[in-house]
């Protein structure tokens, strides 16, 4: 492979992993947005004793959704960073 071949693969990589984290980005915003308005949804339901198994779940699933986003942007960062070190150590 010549290197103007090997760059425009690298390249390549770098986008996909860009635009890999910005669709995280936006994804795990949506998720914290989510989880923010059930977190004082519960909060409510906590202060008027109306708190039920069934709210707790879905507050328990937006912090997966939202941890397991973030376990993902780190992933794609990391990534991302190795595809820039490769880069300029060639």
């Amino acid at each position: 492979m010549d290197p103007l071949e090997y760059f425009d693969e690298e390249y390549q990589n770098l986008n996909n992993s860009i635009n890999k984290i910005n669709s995280l980005f936006v994804q795990s915003k949506d998720n914290y947005a989510n989880f923010t308005s059930l977190q004082r949804d519960l909060f409510s339901l906590l202060d008027n004793k109306e708190l039920s198994i069934e709210n707790i779940n879905k507050a328990l699933k937006l912090l997966e959704d939202f941890m397991h986003n973030c376990g993902d942007l780190l992933t794609t960062v990391e990534s991302s960073y190795n595809i820039i070190n490769d880069i300029k150590n060639k």
